[in-house]
């Protein structure tokens, strides 16, 4: 199951080489507009590190609540995914 919704559609990343078609070069740096679960997962990353920056003794417990308790309810995920919501950053922050 999903639990939370993050960006994950036309997420701009880093990618090898001019390997790809559709990739740009911005100061030297190839790019590509990548999107699914291999975009989306990142953010969540990096929110759980944000979260144990700012409460450097939470557990995987505590920062999993945090995550899942914050989301930004959308109407269109309930059902769909297990918090029917987005991930809320700030929220969860808090």
């Amino acid at each position: 199951t999903v639990d939370l919704a993050a960006p994950g559609v036309k997420i701009m990343s880093s990618v090898p080489g001019n390997l790809y078609e559709d990739s740009i070069s911005i100061f030297g740096i190839p790019l590509a507009e990548w999107s699914g679960t291999s975009m989306a997962t990142p953010h969540v990353a990096g929110a759980a590190a944000l979260i144990l920056s700012q409460y450097p003794d939470a557990d995987y417990h505590e920062i999993k609540e945090r995550l899942m308790n914050s989301v930004t309810r959308v109407a269109g995920l309930n059902g769909k995914i297990m918090t029917g919501g987005t991930l809320n950053v700030m929220g969860a922050l808090q």
